[in-house]
């Protein structure tokens, strides 16, 4: 099996054989450690572990909101980050606005507005996830995170 930047434990705990930079599904989970990645309508309802690489940001494009109501998409840290930007997760969602919350590290809650959503390369950990739901026009975003300001809207 390769080796990638999990050190193979991710890949061994879900039985995967993933090519640096290819996605490999196993059921409706997928593992990103590539970039740049565009979802699809056909990717609503998955889990994607993100694990970037530390050759730049890895970017994830959203489709539009407009006119698909419901899409829904979940990612999740599979490896800590190491060190921002290179292990930034940036996600862009076309002009369309991201509001929604962040449950940070501190006892506190953010309702943010903003066009890029952004897991912080050096600040965010193993299980730190953000959801999607498309309603409206916009994207509505739930995330948690357990240091503050790891995930950033602006």
């Amino acid at each position: 099996m390769p080796q990638h930047r999990f050190g193979g434990q991710i890949e061994a705990e879900l039985g995967l054989s993933v090519a640096p930079g290819v996605t490999a599904p196993v059921n409706d989970l997928l593992v990103m450690a590539g970039s740049p990645y565009t979802m699809s309508v056909d990717d609503s309802g998955k889990t994607f572990l993100v694990a970037p690489g530390g050759a730049g940001p890895l970017l994830v494009a959203l489709p539009t909101p407009v006119g698909n109501p419901g899409l829904t998409y979940r990612f999740v840290a599979s490896v800590a980050g190491g060190g921002a930007p290179a292990d930034n997760v940036v996600f862009t969602c076309g002009g369309a606005l991201f509001r929604g919350t962040i449950v940070n590290g501190f006892p506190a809650t953010l309702i943010c507005t903003g066009t890029t959503l952004t897991m912080v390369g050096n600040l965010y950990v193993v299980g730190d996830s953000v959801e999607f739901f498309s309603a409206g026009g916009i994207w509505c975003v739930r995330a948690v995170t357990s240091v503050n300001v790891a995930i950033t809207i602006a």
